[in-house]
């Protein structure tokens, strides 16, 4: 049997094949930080100061939505929930701020509840009317059903800022 040698450019194939995956790996990794990764990972915050509060009691609910599945009160549907007590110290002009943070570029609609006694749910009365204070982006507010998830959203594509208004 003959003896191949395999010299390519002043060294081994070995030698080669290591060189060329150090250098494909180096140059993948660098091409996923900063052209997918760079995209990808843009984190915004929406800063939500609510207008309008009646009184200092209970705790303010937030929640951001992505879809219609859940909007505007249901627990568990959202993307992200945010629960303040009150207290008169932090009001400000019967306003409070809400900060949503690491979202990513896109469209979203907001929810906010004045729950008032503290127990979590959002109370109506006997005919199904609000019996709380609550409010959405947009601030869409229909006279005999909830808002709907299309008239209450809005895109992002950097830090945003918006302004609900509670209705009692």
């Amino acid at each position: 049997m003959a003896n191949v040698n395999f010299k390519f450019i002043g060294c081994d194939m070995l030698t080669y094949v290591m060189r060329f995956t150090k250098h494909f790996i180096f140059f993948s990794t660098i091409v996923n930080i900063f052209f997918i990764g760079g995209f990808a990972s843009a984190q915004f915050t929406i800063t939500v100061t609510i207008t309008g509060l009646k009184n200092a009691q209970g705790q303010i609910c937030g929640r951001i939505y992505t879809n219609n599945i859940g909007f505007p009160i249901e627990k568990g549907q959202s993307k992200y929930e945010l629960i303040y007590p009150l207290s008169a110290a932090g009001l400000k002009n019967n306003t409070f701020t809400l900060y949503f943070t690491n979202l990513t570029p896109g469209t979203y609609a907001v929810s906010v509840l004045h729950d008032e006694n503290s127990n979590g749910v959002f109370d109506t009365t006997f005919f199904g009317m609000p019996a709380e204070g609550s409010g959405t982006s947009m601030n869409i507010r229909p006279r005999f059903s909830p808002p709907r998830f299309p008239d209450s959203i809005f895109t992002i594509t950097n830090h945003s800022a918006i302004q609900i208004k509670l209705f009692y």
